[in-house]
């Protein structure tokens, strides 16, 4: 996208306006999800949890982003063979790093056995020039998701 090519974070889609369709919102940000974006945003606090679910990395993709960042390490911030035949270079390792501090920011990871700290708490590798980007998110109280008022914007 031209985004990434700028060096810019990825982009947020546009709302889905169809409040009662659920079925529809989910199926949007599936796909938006699939072309690259970041989030969607949002008309209303009850599509939050839909949102949330689509763009929240699953717990596979929270393992293959450790695995990458680990191997990566392991190899001194060079391009590396994974046992499975993945090549992880720069843009690969940097995607993982990006996948861990949403799954960190959104999930509080337990600490890893071997260090004591969590993959987003490790120093910079070579070419992992410090934390990734911002991440915006809008949620909802969970006392009360259906009131709008109840909606907040927080940097993570």
């Amino acid at each position: 996208m031209v985004s990434r090519a700028a060096g810019l974070d990825p982009p947020i889609d546009s709302v889905y306006p169809q409040l009662g369709d659920e079925r529809g919102l989910r199926a949007q940000a599936t796909f938006a999800r699939s072309l690259g974006f970041f989030g969607k945003s949002a008309i209303h606090p009850r599509q939050l949890p839909a949102l949330h679910d689509v763009f929240t990395p699953s717990d596979e993709e929270r393992a293959w982003a450790a695995r990458v960042v680990d191997a990566f390490e392991c190899a001194g911030g060079e391009a590396v063979r994974l046992p499975g035949g993945e090549f992880v270079d720069l843009p690969v390792a940097q995607r993982a790093h990006r996948v861990l501090a949403v799954a960190i920011a959104l999930k509080p990871q337990p600490a890893s056995a071997d260090d004591g700290r969590s993959h987003g708490d490790r120093a910079p590798t070579k070419g992992l020039t410090g934390p990734p980007p911002d991440v915006s998110r809008t949620e909802t109280s969970p006392a009360s998701p259906a009131e709008p008022s109840q909606a907040r914007s927080r940097s993570v």
